[in-house]
């Protein structure tokens, strides 16, 4: 079993974007989070993109949000042999020409 170590979240959103995005210091299970229902007001998920689009919703969500962390682990994530997480032949088209440049601003 692999566990990530808990990350205490800092007060500046561009700090918690960049140790996310660009530093890697911490990752966040799909699944092992809870997400105000008003952000989805704000953001259209890119259903088009078929690898890592929650790393795009919750880069964005750092970027925009404040943010806090859980000491414990909540999930338990099962990985299998069918998933598409770091199949990038499958990252193409025009949802990634448009907003890759647009999420590298934050950086």
């Amino acid at each position: 079993v692999k566990t990530h170590p808990q990350v205490d979240l800092s007060s500046s959103r561009e700090k918690n974007f960049v140790d996310y995005v660009i530093r890697k210091r911490f990752s966040i299970p799909n699944g092992a989070v809870c997400i105000r229902r008003e952000v989805f007001d704000r953001f259209r998920y890119p259903e088009s993109l078929r690898v890592s689009e929650d790393v795009c919703l919750y880069a964005w969500i750092l970027a925009n949000y404040d943010g806090c962390s859980m000491k414990h682990p909540a999930v338990m994530v099962s990985k299998h042999e069918g998933s598409l997480r770091h199949q990038l032949e499958y990252c193409a088209g025009e949802w990634c020409t448009e907003h890759l440049p647009t999420i590298a601003i934050y950086c």
